[in-house]
């Protein structure tokens, strides 16, 4: 279970917050959506659940323990904003080295196997600079699903992909939640793809949030 309490950032030189108060839970097992137009502190609050930033103020708890109070925490998250390869490795050998680097060496036994459950089987053996914008996101994703994580966090993982690459991925996000039984919070603009795998939504405006059950909620008051 994922909480945030009262959370604030505001940056320095800045004259008010760009998180401003946020707290939500997010339970085991469900899809979470992170909507808000650009600019409405979306990546901020994602940065800070997972310790890319630190807060200026609140509490960010995973399974009850605070995340900037315990070393290790987040070693059961996985999180893809804005994906980075290795372009002298292949597919196959960037999932390899990213496993070694982040000790789950007995992990790569499922290397192959989520290179295809991403339909990337075929292209395992290329290398990552030779792939289009939306195969990578099927690589970042893969990188992902290859720690086995408890925790899914995902930041715009449909920008770049056709509507058969977003259809594809919308199935895989849908097949792994429901065959490793994931949690996971996803920010995106594209708010008919959010429906298709989100139960409900977090809505930020203004660094403000409020949850919404129904998308309906939001779709006249704003533009994305």
């Amino acid at each position: 279970m994922i909480e945030v309490f009262d959370l604030h950032k505001r940056y320095i030189n800045a004259s008010t917050d760009t998180i401003n108060g946020v707290t939500f839970s997010i339970k085991d097992q469900e899809i979470v959506g992170l909507v808000g137009n650009n600019g409405a502190g979306k990546t901020t609050l994602l940065s800070m659940l997972t310790k890319r930033i630190v807060p200026t103020s609140g509490k960010i708890l995973l399974d009850g323990q605070d995340i900037y109070q315990k070393d290790n925490v987040l070693s059961k998250v996985a999180v893809l904003m804005d994906p980075r390869f290795f372009d002298h490795l292949t597919a196959k050998e960037n999932l390899k080295f990213f496993l070694d680097v982040n000790g789950k060496r007995k992990s790569k036994d499922e290397i192959e196997h989520v290179l295809e459950f991403v339909g990337l089987q075929k292209a395992m053996n290329q290398l990552p600079k030779e792939f289009s914008m939306g195969m990578k996101q099927r690589l970042g994703l893969a990188m992902c699903l290859v720690e086995e994580p408890e925790y899914l966090i995902l930041d715009e993982p449909f920008v770049g992909l056709d509507v058969g690459g977003v259809r594809d991925l919308i199935q895989v996000i849908l097949d792994w939640s429901k065959n490793r039984k994931i949690t996971a919070i996803i920010s995106s603009h594209q708010l008919f793809e959010l429906e298709a795998v989100c139960g409900r939504y977090l809505h930020l405006e203004n660094g403000m949030l409020r949850e919404v059950t129904s998308l309906n909620e939001i779709y006249s008051e704003t533009n994305y």
